[in-house]
């Protein structure tokens, strides 16, 4: 009893920082009530001190109590200027810090706190717990950090740095609400992160990662990451160039790049990713009003184009978009409102075009390859400015309900010769007159330009619809880098090729085509005999198993000398499956701190 009077004493002498709420007892400065005397557990009430750091533990009369919560209210109004919280706190609650307005740094080491705050009565933690802090300018998390929650740095408005010690902890944080969206400069160790390089042993950014985290300028993926959070790097602004989204990946969340307003060209790599965006009506936006881009890139190894993919991504001038033979499908409303998107190439082993996959694009001009089998409701809906359609295939494919609603009244449909009838018939939509019947041959050409190997077309001349084959030799110790076709008068028009084997293809539309190719000097060729490597099994009808020690690199190659596979710091085994790739011959180039060495793969179907 004495020692509460003089501690009641105290606290009127010297001004309380944050007077307990209620409490049990007193220890070092700081106020307990006991939350649980089945488990010896307290929560903070409050405190006399302005610098509070809270321990994880406090004895009192011979008892060992965790220190597991800060209480509502605790520390609400009071004028505490910085607070270390422990890890073992798992609760804050409702307003605990609330209004603090000298508080100027919080080191947040809670490992997993849960819940900041208390339901709202609707079953939501509104926690609050240091709403409108506008002093807090500086908030450090520890290193073992697990969860973030929601609204706890509501309304501090000064807060400008977040620091970390640790930046493989950070994405395995689970964030609810993440103070960057506030604090826009990340830290590490004291240095603003401005190059963020993802290292190759994450596999997830969660939600909210490096929401409005200003400070990024450059983004690397690796490629070990399969999902990418919802908001991951919304509003990260400053992030410019390239963003290249690697194959591995199979999850993108809503507005996980919105408005990263300094992107201008999109690497889209992503194999076979199963999800883009969220279930709720405002979570498909994974791109939206990236305001400044103006190419998407989308990988020869790409096999479908998900649901909301790239809706209402705001290209910053025409642009043109290649889809190419490897996608499988276009999903619902993959492209819809991309404005400024003028024309589309869709490769030749597409068969389904999802609902509204384009509606409400500037598109011009598309050509639609000779696989296409179902074109779905809506799909190019709204496309005033549609006037040119190419078909390339024999059969019409079927239409969903409004398909080409509202295009260009005077749009014209292209169509492989002898099949004027069944589209007219079938695409009921384009007058007689409207569709045309292309029989004319026309030129097949090699760039003359090209050097360090030779591109050899199967014809010099070819119809509308029919398939032209590449056959392409790289001269001794080249490789090949890349292969296009465009339309001869238009280069910005790209034809869609795809690899069959060791050779290549395209259908010809009813233009001249010209083909382009570069070679490089192949040097993955050097060997030490001193390294050891297996290759196994060989041959292969799937996976093959690379073992060596410490190795550094893994370039896989077609015999073509075209890279279909490139990793750094493996360890002393990785696994490559070629189920995606076909019958050949292929080289894979081990390299390790011992040397470098190349082994034959043969793969069988």
């Amino acid at each position: 009893m004495k020692r509460v009077l003089r501690t009641a004493l105290l606290v009127l002498l010297l001004g309380a920082a944050g007077m307990g709420k209620g409490y049990a007892f007193e220890v070092d400065g700081l106020y307990y009530e006991i939350t649980s005397t089945a488990t010896n557990t307290v929560g903070v009430t409050g405190s006399y001190l302005y610098d509070i750091v809270i321990p994880e533990t406090v004895v009192y009369d011979g008892v060992t109590y965790s220190v597991t919560s800060i209480e509502r209210l605790a520390f609400r109004n009071s004028a505490i200027t910085s607070v270390t919280i422990p890890s073992s706190i798992t609760a804050i609650k409702r307003y605990a810090f609330s209004h603090c307005s000298e508080l100027s740094i919080v080191y947040f080491n809670a490992t997993n706190c849960i819940i900041m705050g208390e339901s709202d009565g609707s079953g939501n933690p509104f926690g609050y717990a240091f709403n409108n802090c506008s002093s807090l300018a500086t908030l450090n998390i520890g290193p073992n950090v697990e969860h973030i929650p929601a609204y706890g740095f509501n309304a501090c408005t000064s807060l400008t740095a977040v620091n970390i010690t640790n930046i493989d902890s950070w994405y395995n944080i689970d964030f609810e609400t993440n103070p960057l969206s506030m604090a826009h400069n990340l830290y590490l160790n004291g240095e603003l992160l401005s190059n963020l390089v993802i290292p190759e042993t994450v596999s997830e950014i969660k939600p909210n990662a490096f929401s409005g985290a200003t400070c990024l300028t450059n983004l690397t993926l690796p490629n070990s990451i399969i999902s990418i959070g919802e908001g991951a790097f919304s509003g990260c602004n400053n992030i410019g160039g390239t963003l290249t989204i690697p194959e591995s990946v199979e999850f993108i969340g809503g507005w996980a790049f919105a408005y990263c307003t300094s992107l201008t060209v999109i690497n889209y790599n992503a194999i076979n990713c199963q999800s883009m965006g969220c279930v709720n009506v405002y979570g498909d936006f994974a791109f939206r009003d990236c305001t400044s881009i103006n190419t998407i890139n989308i990988g020869d190894n790409v096999h479908s184009i998900p649901h909301h993919a790239f809706t209402f991504l705001s290209f910053s001038g025409s642009s043109d978009l290649s889809i190419p033979n490897s996608v499988v499908s276009i999903g619902n409303s993959a492209f819809e409102g991309c404005s400024n998107l003028s024309s589309v190439s869709i490769g030749n082993s597409v068969v389904s075009i999802g609902d509204y996959a384009f509606v409400g694009t500037e598109l011009a001009s598309i050509m639609i390859g000779n696989s296409m089998s179902n074109i779905g409701n809506g799909a190019f809906m709204g496309c005033s400015n549609l006037n040119t359609i190419i078909a390339l295939g024999t059969i019409p494919p079927t239409l969903g309900t409004d398909a080409f609603s509202s295009i260009s009244p005077v749009a014209t449909l292209f169509v492989p010769c002898g099949s004027l009838m069944a589209y007219f018939s079938n695409w009921n939509i384009f007058e007689y007159n409207n569709i045309h019947e292309d029989c004319t041959p026309r030129p097949v050409s090699i760039d003359s330009s090209i050097t360090g190997g030779s591109v050899t077309p199967s014809v010099s001349q070819a119809s509308m619809g029919q398939e032209v084959m590449l056959t392409v030799i790289p001269n001794p110790g080249m490789q090949l880098v890349s292969i296009t076709a465009h339309n001869t008068n238009n280069p910005s028009q790209i034809v869609p090729i795809s690899p069959i084997g060791n050779s290549y293809r395209f259908v010809m539309p009813p233009y001249a085509v010209t083909v382009s190719a570069s070679f490089e000097t192949y040097e993955l060729l050097k060997e030490n005999n001193v390294v050891a490597a297996e290759v196994y099994p060989n041959p292969t009808t799937g996976s093959v198993k690379i073992e060596a020690e410490d190795i550094r690199q893994i370039y896989i190659s077609n015999t073509l000398g075209q890279l279909i596979y490139e990793g750094s710091n493996i360890g002393n085994e990785f696994e490559y499956n070629f189920s995606q790739q076909g019958e050949g011959i292929y080289l894979i180039c081990i390299e390790t701190t011992n040397g470098i060495i190349t082994k034959r793969v043969v793969v069988m179907r």
